[in-house]
C-alpha cells in the first residue's frame, strides 16, 4: 500500500511539468514561425507585432508558458497580415506603375 501511494505521489509531482514542457514547446514553435513571418513582413513589419512578440519572449522568460504561447499566436496572425499587406501593395504598385 505504501509502494502505491508513493508511486501516486510521484506521479501527481510529474503531471505540471510535463504539462508546462508541452507548453514550453508548443510556445517555442509558434514564436518562432511568428518571428520568421514578422521577418517575411519586410518595410511592411508592424511595430504591433514587434511588441506581441516581445510581450511573448517577456512571458516565457518569467516561465508563464499559456500566456507567452497567447502572445506568440497573436503576433503570427499580425505578421501574416503584415505580409499580406507587402504582397498587397507590391501588386498595387505595380498596377499603378505600369497601368494594369
Amino acid at each position: 500500500m505504501k509502494t502505491i501511494l508513493m508511486l501516486g505521489l510521484s506521479l501527481s509531482l510529474l503531471a505540471p511539468l510535463s504539462a508546462q514542457a508541452g507548453a514550453k514547446e508548443d510556445f517555442q514553435k509558434i514564436y518562432s514561425e511568428a518571428k520568421s513571418t514578422h521577418d517575411e513582413a519586410g518595410n511592411f513589419k508592424w511595430t504591433t507585432t514587434a511588441s506581441r512578440l516581445s510581450a511573448a519572449r517577456s512571458a516565457a522568460d518569467d516561465g508563464k508558458y499559456e500566456k507567452a504561447k497567447e502572445l506568440a499566436k497573436q503576433a503570427l496572425q499580425l505578421a501574416k497580415e503584415s505580409v499580406a499587406q507587402r504582397k498587397n501593395q507590391a501588386k498595387v504598385w505595380q498596377n499603378a506603375a505600369i497601368g494594369g
